[in-house]
């Protein structure tokens, strides 16, 4: 029953990430997406600013990667080698879809504002930065939830404000369409329980 409840939440991600791509594609979503990047640009400040352009690296692979290679360490040092299974695949699959989605659409990063920094090079829709921590963060809450450690509830709690963070700055900064952001955390999640379905108890 567990494997069916998880298998129905697969497939509604998996249709609201298909239903989201086909209407972003079509421009349904863009007076949506403009006035979002309209309340960021009004609302710049200086101090804001400089918080978003650090917060937002932590979405980048310059960074996910060394850390990751960090947990999978640590976790094979404790033999946790059914966790590196789930981390790997789930991390590894959601870049891989998100890039090659990115050059499936070919979507235009928003032009509607000047960006803070230079634009990206490569496509807007989904966010990588975005989808990369999110799997990151959805990852670590399915295997850390198992275990009891000192405060770790406001741990947790602060790496999804740290996602969602980077979310809000992929915005701020002017650099990807809120539909952008709302595709990498959809893809972050349907990747994490693809992982979690296909290992099922051993996770």
């Amino acid at each position: 029953m567990e494997s069916f409840s998880k298998l129905g939440l697969i497939s509604i991600v998996f249709l609201s990430f298909f239903a989201l791509t086909l209407f972003t594609k079509q421009g349904y979503f863009q007076r949506f997406d403009d006035t979002l990047l309209l309340f960021f640009e009004t609302n710049k400040t200086f101090t804001c600013t400089k918080f978003f352009s650090f917060i937002t690296w932590f979405g980048s692979l310059w960074i996910l990667i060394p850390l990751a290679l960090v947990i999978i360490f640590s976790f094979y040092a404790n033999a946790f080698y059914n966790e590196i299974k789930f981390f790997s695949f789930s991390f590894i699959g959601t870049i891989f879809s998100t890039y090659s989605v990115k050059f499936l659409l070919d979507r235009q990063r928003p032009q509607l504002f000047d960006a803070i920094d230079s634009l990206p090079l490569d496509p807007s829709f989904p966010s990588a930065h975005t989808a990369q921590i999110f799997v990151f963060i959805f990852v670590l809450f399915f295997i850390l939830s198992r275990f009891e450690f000192p405060f770790k509830v406001p741990f947790l709690a602060l790496l999804f404000a740290l996602a969602f963070l980077v979310g809000i700055s992929r915005m701020y900064l002017q650099v990807h369409y809120p539909t952008d952001v709302m595709a990498g955390i959809l893809m972050a999640f349907f990747w994490s329980y693809i992982g979690l379905y296909f290992l099922k108890g051993e996770v």
